[in-house]
């Protein structure tokens, strides 16, 4: 064999070579890379679990019907700041569903509609004399903060920021479409004695 062959044979197997090396050390990195994410989603639901926070087996997402949906959405993320997680828009611009968080909080909301069974079920405010049969309450830093957020954007504030007997700080107002909603310092997941901020 030349030594020319001799050159190019050595060439092409310190090329495999490399090669053979350079698809093990992906393998390695990507096979790191996808244990560190594991190992990270573990963190994440052992600081939720400690934190009593889960959205596994129990937990309640509060559903919410609108007349004009799209519109409640937009306000609710101005007034209240929501933000969009997942919106299923319709045909005909009305929402079929939709999916708002605030921190660890979820809501559900769609267009109100009588043409199905779950549809039904559901009234808004307006068409039960400006009743709730219920209403929300969310944990906020600073209720003052928040009044003023929601006030400036249209809510109607029922019972103004004030100190509570039970500790904590909040107040009442309705949405857009007459839905009671309450924001607080008080929490209820903190320890006896913690929960009154």
């Amino acid at each position: 064999m030349s030594l020319l062959a001799n050159g190019v044979e050595l060439a092409a197997s310190h090329q495999f070579a490399i090669q053979l090396f350079s698809q093990s050390a992906c393998r390695v990195f990507w096979e790191e890379k996808r244990q560190k994410i594991q190992r990270t989603k573990r963190v994440i639901v052992q600081l939720n679990n400690k934190k009593g926070f889960s959205m596994g087996t129990g937990s309640i997402i509060p559903t919410i019907r609108y007349s004009d949906c799209p519109a409640a959405i937009e306000w609710l993320r101005r007034a209240f700041c929501f933000e969009s997680h997942f919106i299923v828009p319709g045909e005909g611009g009305e929402i079929l569903h939709a999916q708002l968080t605030c921190g660890e909080s979820m809501i559900m909301l769609g267009s109100a509609h009588d043409d199905d069974d779950f549809g039904k079920l559901h009234a808004s405010p307006s068409e039960i004399a400006g009743k709730n049969t219920s209403s929300f309450y969310m944990v906020v830093e600073d209720a003052d903060e928040h009044c003023a957020n929601a006030r400036k954007h249209g809510a109607v504030i029922v019972m103004d920021v004030r100190d509570e007997d039970y500790g904590g700080r909040g107040y009442t107002c309705r949405d857009l479409e007459g839905h009671i909603w309450t924001f607080g310092t008080y929490d209820p997941w903190s320890e006896p004695g913690d929960a009154h901020v």
